[in-house]
Order: C-alpha cells, then structure tokens, then sequence
C-alpha cells in the first residue's frame, strides 16, 4: 500500500508513529500525513543543496539522512555507453529501457529544458510549454523500436538484468539489486542528450521526518535528533552508501568520496552533482499523479500535447 495514503488512515484512527523516515517529498502532503516541524536543523554539517529538500513554506520538516533518487545510464560492461538517444535510432541498435509511463522518467526532458546552471525545482516552475515540449520529445523517442513497447518497472530491470536489454535508465535505488545480479558487468554513465538537449534527472532525500505526536514532547524530540545524527556518522553513511547505494547526506563524507571514488562510485555521485533537486510542496504532491494521467492520455492519443499539458498543471495546482 501507498505510504503517504497509509499514514492518511492511521490518522484517522489516531495511532499515527512518533517519526517516518521516507522521501523528501512526502514534505508535500505534510499536513495530510500528520508532519510536524522541527525546531532546529544543523545545516552546516550537511552537503550543498541537501538541506533545501527538507524545507517548506519557511519551516524545515525532517533531517536529511541521505540523498540521490537520481537517474542514470546503466548499460551491459560488454556494451559502450551512448552519448545521444537518437543513436538507438539506427537499424540493429539494442533498445534501451525505460519505464515509459513514469513521471519521474518523463521528467528529464522537462529539466532538460533548464539552464544548466539551475539547481532546483518547484511547483512554480513548471509550466505549459515546458510540457508541451518535453511531451512531444518523449513520445518522437518512445515511438518506434528504440523502447519496448509498453516497458515497465519489470523490462527495466528484469529484461536488463538478463541481458534482453544492453541499455536502461533507472536510478540509484536498483543499483544494490542490479549489482547483484550482474556484478562488474552492469556500468553506469551520465544521462544522454536528446535532440541537444542535456536529459537531467530529478533528485531528492530520505529524511527521518517528526509527526504531530511529538509535538509537545521534549523527551522523544531529543531522542530523534540525536537517532538522526547516529544514522549521519561516518560509518552509517558509508554503510547506506555501499549497500543500499544511497549517497551520503553528511557533507565531510560525501566530499570524500567525491574525492576518492573511481569507476560506478564516481558516476554516481557526478550524476548527483548535476541533477535538479525537487523542493517538496503540494504543488510536487500533486504533480507526479497529474503527469502520470496527462502522460498516459497523451501517449495514448487521448489528448494532444497541448491539451494534456494543460491538464497536468489543472491537476497539479
């Protein structure tokens, strides 16, 4: 079941948990879910940008524990990494995978109409011709033989681990499994263009986030915040990092490893560097259902480009 729409009913039978540690952009639907605030956040110890994907409305509603969320080009060690999508336009290319009716997926091509040197993104950003745009790439690219015909979560991974595909765009969260299955074999490489546009991907944290309960409760607010800055240690980090592939959130360890990580590990944390971090608000909450139904009406012939467009920030607003 939906997290955010579980911690909803618990609400309505007041059993709601002290804390939830989840994405960043369950943020958006604070006041639904029960969040409550916290009193202080130490931003220093923090890497560049991370804290900004705990804030909201002027208030910060959890501790970064790490983050990522971040897309990236995986591809068969055996097979080179592309540099533009239009290459799996040739004749005898292997298709790549993509999980077509993914907002979060679909996204890169909105991002990729930014200025490079934009760091973040919010539900005011978001706008008609930037949809209309990133709607008419996505599908000029999705139709004909360079994506499996309604590929989903299993073609993006099952079919890449098994080497039906040599290419996928997924992200950081798959990478633990698919190191498993396939181990040096699997490689990663930065995002490629399409039609000279840089694809960029979306990024967000997982945050120990504070509900309603704690509210007046000094003793189990302590106690969170120092859980948090345990699970911010050096070992911890290192640990999310390695294991669960999750870059770390603590600013000296993540810029170790930014110094001294070669091969995947530096792939990784340089397709963090140039992602978009998406500030959470209920415009976002409202957002990723909204592309969801707007894309598939789209792809699907329902809707024209500009039409789905508008029903994407009718819904998200």
């Amino acid at each position: 079941m939906d997290i955010v729409q579980s911690m909803m009913e618990v609400d309505l039978i007041s059993d709601i948990p002290d804390a939830l540690i989840g994405p960043s952009d369950f943020i958006g639907h604070a006041d639904a879910i029960s969040l409550f605030p916290i009193d202080h956040l130490d931003e220093k110890i923090y890497a560049d940008g991370v804290t900004t994907l705990v804030k909201m409305n002027g208030k910060i509603w959890g501790y970064p524990l790490v983050w990522g969320n971040h897309l990236m080009l995986l591809h068969d060690g055996k097979t080179p990494a592309i540099e533009r999508l239009e290459e799996l336009k040739k004749p005898g290319s292997s298709p790549i995978g993509m999980h077509v009716g993914e907002p979060y997926v679909f996204l890169m091509f909105v991002l990729g109409q930014f200025d490079q040197k934009v760091k973040t993104f919010s539900g005011v950003d978001l706008t008609e011709a930037s949809i209309v745009k990133a709607l008419k790439d996505y599908q000029s690219f999705v139709d004909g033989n360079a994506v499996p015909k309604d590929c989903d979560y299993q073609c993006v991974t099952r079919d890449f681990y098994q080497g039906k595909l040599k290419y996928a765009i997924n992200g950081d969260w798959v990478l633990a499994e698919t190191e498993k299955h396939m181990g040096t074999n699997v490689r990663l490489a930065a995002l490629p263009k399409f039609n000279q546009l840089q694809l960029r991907s979306p990024c967000a944290s997982t945050a120990l986030m504070l509900t309603k309960t704690v509210k007046d409760n000094l003793e189990k607010k302590r106690i969170l915040a120092e859980l948090a800055m345990f699970l911010l240690q050096k070992d911890q980090q290192l640990s999310w990092f390695k294991n669960a592939r999750r870059s770390p959130a603590n600013k000296i360890v993540y810029s170790e490893l930014v110094k001294s990580s070669g091969g995947n590990d530096k792939v990784m944390l340089d397709a963090l560097a140039s992602s978009v971090c998406i500030l959470p608000d209920q415009r976002i909450s409202a957002m990723w259902p909204a592309m969801r139904k707007g894309l598939r009406l789209y792809m699907s012939g329902a809707r024209s480009a500009e039409d789905a467009a508008k029903y994407i920030l009718q819904l998200s607003n």
